[in-house]
């Protein structure tokens, strides 16, 4: 997202509250991991290529890398992620569409990973409950900001 200042007829700017940006760089840089994460839902899951699933994995592992131990191969991992993809595949049930419906089908012995990456995102929905708060009250800033100059 970019900013255009707006001057208010003087010349002078009117920058954005630094709080505004703060909360931008704050959950900016986070928004790569959201939503690779959610590519472990099944409804998006079997969507993804091999390449994909590789893709999130890997960023998983160095996002928490204590999901995937230094025992554990990143190849183990991917297979599994793809048995998951599959299992969806050949699944006549309804595809689950959140985390918490996706973790209640996953078996935690058969895809442990998996299992782990779908509670880190259970416990993530909290947070973007928050964000998404954050983020109204950004839009009231902005519109208070946006409205109080006058051109």
């Amino acid at each position: 997202m970019t900013w255009q200042w707006r001057t208010n007829g003087e010349g002078r700017d009117n920058p954005p509250s630094t709080n505004i940006f703060k909360i931008l760089i704050r959950f900016n840089k986070h928004r790569n991991t959201l939503s690779i994460i959610q590519n472990f839902i099944p409804n998006k899951l079997i969507k993804l290529s091999v390449n994909g699933i590789e893709t999130s994995t890997e960023v998983m592992s160095k996002q928490w890398p204590i999901v995937i131990s230094s025992c554990d191969n990143i190849n183990i991992v991917n297979k599994e992620v793809l048995l998951w993809k599959q299992r969806w595949i050949v699944a006549e049930d309804k595809l689950p569409c959140t985390f918490i419906d996706a973790i209640s089908c996953c078996d935690e012995l058969l895809f442990p990973k998996v299992f782990q990456f779908l509670k880190i995102g259970t416990t993530l929905s909290v947070t973007v409950v928050t964000c998404q708060r954050t983020m109204e009250l950004f839009n009231v800033e902005t519109f208070r900001i946006v409205t109080s100059t006058k051109y």
